[in-house]
């Protein structure tokens, strides 16, 4: 989302808020984001458990 507003320069507030509502449909009919980050997340949990839940590095 935060590389689809930023993509290019923001002129204005109401520009910044365009970006954000055209980005956020955009992603709303892609479910296949939300399958990858679905996927991201397990993966993160599962490394957090895996290491008893000490900090680890980022994969």
């Amino acid at each position: 989302l935060k590389t689809m507003i930023y993509s290019e320069q923001i002129e204005s507030e109401e520009d910044l808020v365009a970006r954000i509502v055209e980005a956020s449909e955009t992603i709303r009919h892609m479910p296949e984001i939300f399958q990858r980050m679905r996927q991201s997340l397990l993966r993160r949990c599962n490394f957090c458990r895996n290491v008893g839940g000490r900090n680890f590095e980022h994969l």
